[in-house]
């Protein structure tokens, strides 16, 4: 199984982000990428682009929770099992 791409909010702390990138995790930073987006703009470049979202923001679960949308598919595999 291929691993997830992620996509760091703004509010998830640098040197995690850093870590993941030195552990070799294919990491986009909203602060490098997306300055400033909204919640809405980053959820919809994470379904866009199969990306799972790390971010500390409740805002974005009250979106996901709100609008469910379909869980994310590892790249050539199968989603995963929810519940």
């Amino acid at each position: 199984m291929t691993a997830p791409r992620l996509l760091a909010n703004e509010n998830f702390p640098r040197p995690a982000l850093l870590k993941l990138r030195a552990a070799g995790a294919a990491v986009e930073a909203v602060a490098e990428t997306m300055p400033r987006a909204g919640d809405a703009a980053i959820l919809a470049h994470a379904t866009a682009t199969g990306a799972w979202v790390l971010t500390f923001a409740r805002a974005c679960s009250e979106l996901v929770f709100a609008r469910p949308a379909a869980p994310p598919r590892a790249r050539g595999g199968a989603a995963p099992a929810v519940g």
